[in-house]
């Protein structure tokens, strides 16, 4: 596709983002009757505009992808799986565990760094608690569906090569989702492209969304909760000023890495179970069974089909002329590779593969 068509996708859903936030910030003030609306404090409502905004920009990012680059919504959700509810039920419980874990350390170890003040409950802290709960793992979604869904494949189509568009969807879309959210700490900079890549890195491992949405919702609900009861009864705000950041963050960047390494594990054994081998004899690779959203598998078993990066299906059957037509052979991975398989982009920002089969061979589509 053509270079300027990815940053249509890159550019235009954050920008809609952060028009349609000003324009509820307004109607908040109006009905609030607040004499500030841009002011960094979160009333209920304010709340309820940012959720609601990130995550119309997500599904944004979604359809703008999908009619730029032709492809099918669902290969942009998990490929060439099928989205897989139990995946997102154990990859929730098991980050809640880690962020309420990272939540617990920073605590004890630098009590003033996030900001609380004392625990309180009143009817604010009650009507931020029911946001949180009806419209933050909304919010996630969006973010997850804008960024690792939409942006990091869209990167990823400027570079031909596999490994190098991993490094530069990852790169992209984990410094995009670090300006979106503002920052002029280094400390929280960094922060958030440490999840940003975290969270890419979860996609592209597992195949699919489903591991960066569980992360990001257990992370900002767990988060927003603590900063809602320990705000002492009162709205918080949220500083993101210079200087609002410290080392404390290192202890939550943990967590992101901690999240990454139990991803990579949990979808290796999964690999070995249904390939019917220890886990160990599976060897990390980035040729392979296509997976979302840039196409290359950390780990794959022998013959399995090679596809693209957004999950449809390349040339992958071949037979010798004159051959019966039913007697089609699938090549395994390693034939195909050493057959001098090259990726490329074509029209659609789609990676195919390209291959120089040996003599007496032709490609066969699916």
């Amino acid at each position: 596709m053509s270079w300027w068509k990815p940053l249509v996708v890159i550019l235009v859903p954050p920008l809609a983002m952060v028009v349609l936030q000003v324009l509820l910030y307004q109607l908040v003030g109006v009905i609030e009757g607040s004499d500030d609306p841009m002011s960094a404090t979160l009333t209920p409502l304010k709340f309820l505009a940012v959720n609601l905004s990130i995550a119309t920009a997500g599904v944004l990012a979604i359809l703008l992808l999908v009619w730029i680059a032709k492809v099918p919504w669902r290969s942009l959700i998990s490929a060439p799986r099928a989205f897989d509810a139990r995946r997102l039920t154990y990859y929730l419980i098991a980050a809640m565990l880690l962020v309420g874990a990272g939540i617990g350390v920073v605590a004890l170890v630098a009590p003033d760094a996030p900001g609380w003040t004392a625990f309180g409950v009143t009817g604010t802290t009650v009507g931020m608690l029911v946001i949180v709960v009806l419209s933050t793992p909304v919010q996630a979604v969006g973010e997850e569906l804008m960024f690792r869904s939409a942006v990091l494949p869209a990167a990823a189509s400027w570079v031909r090569a596999v490994r190098p568009a991993l490094v530069v969807g990852l790169v992209v879309s984990g410094l995009g989702f670090a300006v979106v959210h503002g920052s002029a700490d280094p400390w929280l900079f960094g922060y958030y492209t440490v999840i940003g890549i975290s969270t890419g890195l979860m996609a592209i491992i597992s195949r699919g969304i489903e591991a960066p949405v569980a992360f990001h919702v257990a992370n900002n609900v767990l988060f927003t909760t603590v900063n809602t009861v320990m705000a002492d009864g009162e709205a918080f705000a949220i500083d993101r000023s210079t200087d609002s950041g410290d080392a404390s963050l290192l202890i939550l960047g943990g967590v992101n890495v901690a999240m990454v390494v139990l991803v990579w594990l949990h979808e290796r054994r999964a690999r070995a179970a249904r390939a019917g081998r220890p886990a160990g004899s599976i060897k990390p690779s980035v040729v392979g069974e296509g997976v979302h959203p840039v196409g290359q598998l950390f780990g794959r078993e022998e013959g399995l089909e090679v596809a693209d990066c957004l999950g449809r299906r390349a040339p992958h059957l071949v037979r010798a002329p004159g051959a019966d037509r039913a007697a089609v052979v699938q090549q395994p991975v390693e034939q195909l590779q050493g057959d001098g398989i090259h990726p490329t982009v074509e029209p659609g920002g789609v990676h195919q593969r390209e291959q120089a089969l040996p003599a007496g061979l032709r490609v066969r589509r699916a």
